[in-house]
């Protein structure tokens, strides 16, 4: 036996406490490793499968001035591009919550209702529909934005 060796065994029996220690540390790290290595795949499938059942789109286009229903159709025509649907957006800002809002699309980005139900009708009665829909209720004016100055100590 080595000079190496010996001095190995006896560092290893005068200290069995961080040995054992140490080498506890090195097991969970190569289960924790090894269970993270087999569930990603997993992981990334089941998500995957959720996105196609719930036929989100893979990508959306934006336009300050908005799109017109030819150049939806011009986008949908172009190659690899299975649907293209036109849909509204609006950030909404209520006190000091802002939320962004999507108009519903038929066929594409389905919604899964975990309580309640999906409203069946629109909130107010169109069975005249010769008059027009009340007008939406107006927010109440922004207050104005109080501006910082970086304080110098």
């Amino acid at each position: 036996m080595t000079a190496l060796r010996k001095d190995l065994i006896r560092e290893i029996k005068n200290s069995k406490n961080r040995f054992l220690s140490i080498a506890i540390l090195i097991a969970l790290a190569v289960a924790f490793l090894s269970g993270l290595k087999a569930t990603a795949p997993d992981m990334k499938n089941t998500g995957d499968e959720y996105l196609d059942k719930q036929q989100l789109m893979d990508i959306q286009v934006l336009s300050t001035l908005g799109l017109t229903k030819d150049d939806i159709k011009a986008l949908g025509a172009q190659d690899n591009i299975e649907r293209a649907v036109g849909a509204y957006c609006i950030d909404a800002w209520a006190g000091d919550l802002v939320a962004k809002a999507y108009s519903i699309t038929d066929g594409m980005n389905l919604l899964t209702v975990t309580s309640g139900r999906m409203p069946e009708s629109l909130p107010y009665d169109r069975s005249d529909r010769d008059s027009p829909p009340p007008d939406p209720p107006r927010p109440d004016p922004l207050p104005s934005v109080p501006r910082f100055s970086p304080s110098i100590p």
